[in-house]
């Protein structure tokens, strides 16, 4: 019990950002980074102390390897055994530019897992965190990481999996915000004299009506622009040198941000409006922008800042 408890409080150090997800994905990068830094042996020591598998950290990479030619399958990346040995290391980091982007990730995760979401009540006085699912009430697994926890700022959680064994359980959470459900959940409906907005029939959030509209089209141009993106993958078979290409339009994003110098970049062609606007969405994404923080009580509008590695 003691070793279990022991193993408890090491993992619970690489939950950064109340994800599952997330507290997985740091394990992984610490361990690689001692594995490249320090060599093999140091990287067998780091899964001892940290009570790890190796086995299955390799087998993070290696589906990570397969995940990146997939991705080249479909002209959404470069080939990296069709580039020079000095190129290589370049494609990675441009392609992983937003990996240290906490929000971003959620995001992510986010659109990946959505249906899977959870309203959240944060525990007041007596009463412990609460969770929803429509009107059936849940809870996180004792596994999880984010099992205990008082207070979840984002307001949803995200779920890989529930079990009912007595009670109802999530497994593997991830907090996430009200940007995160309304650029990437289903269809959202705008009740305008209500300052409401509905997402899959039961997510609710109060939103006024001009915020609701203007990221309502900025959803819309999103998916259009990474519809014709792929399309144009499609044809062209991710030829780089292609102007319209979904890599060179991701890698030619501006490095300005909004409200900064140099922003707004130039947006003379379709493409440079393009890269802005992922550029804009980004940085909001980033941001952790919550879109209800204009129709919240004054008290409730304060939240840390998002967490940074």
């Amino acid at each position: 019990m003691a070793r279990r408890e022991e193993a408890k409080a090491i993992h619970a150090t690489f939950n950064l950002a109340q994800s599952d997800h997330l507290a997985v994905v740091e394990a992984h990068r610490k361990w690689e980074e001692v594995a490249r830094t320090q060599g093999k042996s140091a990287a067998r020591n780091f899964c001892d102390k940290h009570f790890l598998s190796e086995r299955t950290l390799q087998g993070m990479s290696d589906m990570a390897s397969q995940f990146w030619d997939q991705l080249a399958g479909q002209g959404l990346l470069p080939r990296l055994r069709d580039l020079p040995s000095e190129e290589r290391e370049a494609a990675r980091h441009a392609a992983n530019r937003n990996s240290d982007n906490i929000e971003m990730l959620k995001a992510v995760l986010c659109a990946g897992l959505f249906p899977n979401v959870l309203k959240v009540t944060n525990a007041t006085g007596k009463a412990g965190l609460q969770l929803h699912q429509h009107k059936q009430k849940v809870e996180i697994h004792p596994s999880s990481f984010n099992r205990g926890v008082q207070r979840i700022d984002a307001g949803w959680l995200v779920y890989h999996e529930k079990v009912a064994t007595g009670k109802i359980y999530v497994h593997d959470v991830t907090a996430v915000t009200s940007l995160d459900l309304f650029l990437f959940g289903a269809e959202p409906q705008v009740l305008h004299a209500q300052h409401r907005v509905i997402v899959d029939n039961w997510i609710e959030m109060r939103i006024s009506p001009r915020t609701a509209v203007l990221f309502k089209a900025l959803r819309r141009q999103l998916f259009v622009l990474m519809a014709e993106r792929i399309e144009v993958e499609a044809r062209t078979r991710g030829d780089e040198r292609s102007p319209r290409s979904l890599t060179s339009m991701i890698t030619g994003m501006s490095s300005a941000q909004p409200g900064g110098v140099g922003w707004p970049p130039p947006m003379e062609t379709r493409e440079q409006a393009q890269a802005a606007l992922l550029t804009a969405l980004t940085w909001l994404i980033g941001k952790g922008v919550d879109l209800q923080a204009d129709e919240l009580p004054a008290e409730s509008k304060k939240r840390p800042a998002p967490m940074r590695r």
